[in-house]
């Protein structure tokens, strides 16, 4: 019956849910073909599986709904046709859509790339580009943001002071980036320098 069957795969959907938590996982097909016999989904999908599609962007370039896509995904999974992609292989993808002009679908595999532990400073820039592309200032502040103060505590202070001079140049009132650029400043002896930056803080 109609009620069984919904049962059945709210029941399933809990099962993929712990497979697959997130739209933002993304996969890699471990073969070229599937076996003969194997799920229309999952043949489909097989071709789309390089690294440069996270689970939301498969749904979009398949036509299947997420419930197909993530069933697919899992009997995949099960079947080692498919698994989790690397950092490297996240960041090719990245890459692939910068080149297509995909910049959200870039911003989300290089955040996947991040959170899994990948500490390039290169990662992040390209991250911080990406957003800007969108038009999203903030969200490219807070990745330059980290990126400056990584390399002003490496004593790379030239590195560090064009970093936050690019996000001020973002949002000219960003009150972090003054207030950093003011201190290099300081430490370098261009007092006419800092002095500017802390104008800006309260004009």
């Amino acid at each position: 019956s109609l009620i069984m069957e919904a049962a059945r795969r709210i029941d399933e959907w809990e099962c993929l849910r712990q497979k697959i938590s997130t739209m933002s996982a993304v996969f890699v097909a471990t073969t070229e073909q599937l076996p003969e016999g194997s799920e229309p989904v999952a043949v489909r999908l097989v071709a789309f599986l390089d690294g440069s599609r996270d689970v939301e962007a498969l749904v979009e370039d398949s036509h299947f709904s997420s419930y197909e896509v993530a069933s697919a995904l899992m009997g995949m999974l099960d079947a080692q046709q498919c698994r989790a992609a690397e950092i490297s292989e996240l960041t090719s993808g990245a890459d692939q859509c910068i080149e297509s002009s995909q910049p959200a679908r870039a911003a989300r595999l290089l955040e996947q790339a991040l959170s899994m532990g990948a500490d390039d400073p290169a990662l992040r820039k390209k991250l911080a580009d990406v957003c800007v592309q969108q038009g999203e200032k903030e969200k490219a502040a807070i990745h330059l943001s980290v990126l400056g103060d990584e390399l002003a505590a490496a004593g790379k202070d030239v590195e560090a002071t064009e970093t936050y001079e690019q996000i001020v140049a973002l949002l000219p009132r960003h009150v972090s980036a003054h207030e950093k650029l003011a201190k290099i400043a300081v430490n370098a002896g261009n007092s006419e320098k800092a002095i500017k930056h802390y104008v800006s803080l309260v004009q």
